[in-house]
Order: C-alpha cells, then structure tokens, then sequence
C-alpha cells in the first residue's frame, strides 16, 4: 500500500529533514492515496448512465415486439432487485460503512500521532509498534473499501445475466 511506504519513507529521514518539511503534506498524501475509490464514483456513473440507456433501448425494442413476456420479466426483475437491495444491501452497507468510518477514523487519529510525534517515537525506537498500530486499520479501511467496491458491482453483473436469459428465453419463445 502506498500509505504504507510513505510512513516507513518518513521513519527513514533524517531528524533535520523532517523539521522543515511541511508535514500537512505527508499528511495529505498518506490519506489521500487510499481514497483513489472515491475519485473512481464519476466513472461508475458514467458506467451506469451508458448501460441504463442500453438497457432502456433494449427494453423498448422487446416491449415492441414481446409485450407480455418483457413485462412478466421486468416485474420479476424489479422485484428481485428490490428484495436485494432492501434485505441485503441495507445492512451489508451499513456495517462495512460502520467499519470503514472506525477504520479511517482510526487511521488519521494514529496518522496525527505519527506525525506529531515523530521525534520521540524515532529517539525511543518505537517505529513499528506505531506503524502496526496505523497499519492495521489502513489495511482495515482498504479491505472495506474493496469489499464496497465488489459489491457494487454486483447488481450490474445480476442485471447483465438475468437480460441474458431474457434475450434467450425470448429468442427460443420467438423460434417456436
């Protein structure tokens, strides 16, 4: 993890060095490395806005030629969407959100530490009870962070198949 390297790269300077940094930017860049998920939601949005208009396309080219089938399909569709999403994403997101608040909050608190004491944990050669400390909830956030990520793509990857089978079941309906 680049977080991780940057606070062994800053155990490694030398104490004069450290003085006349500006440490706001370790510490900028320590946090803001582990957050590259979230400059990722635009193209997420994107994603989903280019795949809503295909779908809709898609739907509307059924709706014209199999009426009754894509509407029996559609409302089971949205309805196992909206089962999914009341019943398991609700509280999967809910804790991994309570996790990854605890976790980055925990991360900054013993970033600040790091930083502000810097000196002493060097002069007392603690650096890696105070890197294990920051380092076990950076993995923490990070692990939440890509279990929200697989997450999410999930119900892209549900719709994708259940238009498959669909698109199938309508092919075979539309041969007999």
């Amino acid at each position: 993890h680049v977080s991780n390297k940057l606070i062994k790269a800053a155990y490694n300077k030398d104490w004069k060095d450290w003085i006349n940094e500006n440490k706001s930017n370790l510490y900028q860049n320590v946090i803001n490395s582990s957050d590259l998920f979230c400059y990722q939601y635009l193209l997420q949005l994107f994603l989903l806005a280019s795949e809503f208009l295909f779908l809709l396309i898609l739907l509307i080219i059924f709706l014209i030629n199999f009426t009754f089938q894509t509407l029996i399909s559609s409302v089971i569709i949205i309805l196992l969407i909206s089962f999914y999403y009341k019943f398991v994403v609700q509280s999967y997101m809910y804790k991994k959100g309570k996790i990854r608040w605890v976790s980055d909050n925990k991360r900054i608190q013993y970033l600040n530490e790091i930083i502000i004491s810097m000196k002493d944990i060097i002069m007392f050669n603690k650096q890696d009870l105070f890197y294990n400390k920051f380092s076990q909830f950076e993995d923490r956030f990070n692990d939440t962070n890509k279990s929200l990520g697989i997450f999410s793509q999930l119900p892209r990857l549900f719709l994708e198949f259940f238009f498959i089978l669909l698109f199938i079941k309508i092919l075979i309906l539309s041969s007999n």
